[in-house]
């Protein structure tokens, strides 16, 4: 994300104040560059802002696209063997997220096979148990890459420690394929490159036939992408105090 604004509105009138915060050309939802959130749900696309009912304190996030993702990595290592993950059998893994700040989630990744085969996924993500997002992904193994990125067509904007909660299951599965396997996956925080605090992992119930859990399975990263700017800032909060009349 190249930029995400946020803003409260203290009364209806504010709304005029706030278009220098929000880059011009983005602030009629016009451009499918950015997207505009109201109290943390996605506003309809070629909304006209000036027509949405806003009631005191309702926040406006502006999140404008051409981001910088980043991947948070859940396992230090591979399984040495794989024979215990077949995906012959319908398989399953389920894992959630909780990160400590707001956060905007733009998708997951899972392993491919060891042999290469390709096979299909079909997934659900929840929020604090109740279902957000649902698709399919085919996995065709590029060359020596070991996991398959997922992206959303749509970011999501989760609040802090919100449970992301990632359920996937295998679809069109070649027989006798067996996947790559994270292990250690409680030393998450050791891993280079991941801010440290930042993800709780927890076991996740919503799986029906789930084998793995914190420590190993087959859904090794999550991908993200950051707040730049978050309103009020300390600055706005001086800025807005009214001298004292005595």
């Amino acid at each position: 994300v190249r930029c995400v604004q946020e803003t409260d509105l203290k009364a209806k009138k504010d709304l005029s104040k706030i278009s220098n915060k929000f880059p011009q050309e983005n602030f009629a939802m016009k451009s499918k560059k950015s997207d505009i959130y109201c109290n943390g749900k996605l506003v309809p696309p070629n909304t006209i802002l000036e027509n949405i009912e806003l009631k005191p304190n309702d926040k406006l996030a502006c999140v404008m696209f051409g981001y910088d993702m980043k991947i948070f990595k859940r396992f230090p290592r591979l399984h040495d063997r794989d024979e215990r993950w077949s995906m012959n059998d319908n398989g399953e893994d389920a894992i959630s997220f909780i990160p400590s700040k707001e956060l905007i989630i733009l998708g997951f990744g899972i392993y491919y096979t060891r042999q290469g085969q390709s096979f299909s996924i079909a997934y659900d993500i929840y929020i604090n148990e109740e279902p957000k997002k649902k698709g399919t992904a085919d996995c065709v193994k590029p060359g020596d890459e070991k996991v398959r990125q997922v992206l959303f067509d749509s970011p999501m904007l989760v609040s802090a420690t919100s449970k992301i909660s990632v359920v996937v299951s295998y679809t069109s599965v070649e027989s006798n394929s067996f996947i790559y396997i994270g292990v250690e996956g409680d030393g998450y925080d050791r891993i280079e490159g991941n801010e440290p605090g930042l993800f709780k992992v927890e076991e996740c119930s919503l799986g029906h036939n789930s084998r793995g859990g914190v420590y190993c399975g087959v859904l090794p990263e999550l991908y993200y992408a950051c707040l730049l700017y978050t309103s009020p800032s300390p600055r706005d909060q001086r800025g807005s105090r009214m001298p004292s009349s005595a």
